[in-house]
């Protein structure tokens, strides 16, 4: 290569590593992929034909077994399906927006479900052969309807708090009036060692 080229080659732009750019304000496509692959698996089998899943039995420890589509994967699996590093990965579940999205994202799960769970619970309620074991499933379901706590048993559940001074032994200093305070750096290094303790 001539200087010529290399003198006009625009030159490399320093960037820091990701984990100290400071928190992340935005997710990005890449960042998208993640969650819905953390979530909610791969919906493209050729995406993790490559990757297996330690699958031990009792016979054959070492066994692996393929990712199956729709599955959800792991941190670790989800980053090398992206290509991307899985220090970044986990730093990403670090940050507050990326932690928001993926929490909006097991909500959405939840809310989904709730619906069958209801409607599992209204079938509770009205099945049964009259025995005691089936009436008290009934009661339980229909408690969880109406958004109640069944109490187990007669008596209200007890409550124990123990509360109780620790005291060490130790010396007691009197100190003159007139002494100013100490600074600032002093006294987090004395709340410091306290709280060690």
């Amino acid at each position: 290569m001539s200087d010529t080229n290399q003198a006009n080659r625009p030159k490399p732009v320093a960037r820091a590593p990701k984990a100290l750019m400071g928190p992340l304000k935005e997710l990005t496509t890449k960042h998208r992929l993640l969650l819905q692959y953390v979530v909610h698996g791969v919906d493209k089998p050729h995406l993790v034909d490559y990757i297996t899943r330690k699958s031990p039995t009792e016979d054959d420890p070492d066994r692996t077994r393929p990712l199956k589509t729709g599955e959800p994967l792991r941190i670790e699996e989800a980053a090398q399906v992206l290509g991307m590093r899985i220090k970044h990965a986990r730093h990403l579940f670090a940050q507050p927006v990326f932690l928001k999205a993926y929490n909006a994202e097991i909500e959405a799960i939840r809310d989904g479900a709730k619906l069958q769970a209801i409607k599992r619970v209204v079938d509770l309620v009205t099945e049964g052969d009259g025995s005691a074991a089936f009436a008290k499933v009934n009661l339980a379901a229909a408690a969880a309807i109406l958004g109640e706590t069944v109490n187990k048993g007669s008596q209200p559940q007890a409550l124990t708090v123990n509360v109780g001074v620790q005291m060490s032994a130790g010396v007691v200093v009197r100190l003159p009036s007139g002494i100013a305070p100490p600074p600032l750096e002093l006294q987090a290094n004395i709340e410091r060692d306290d709280n060690a303790e």
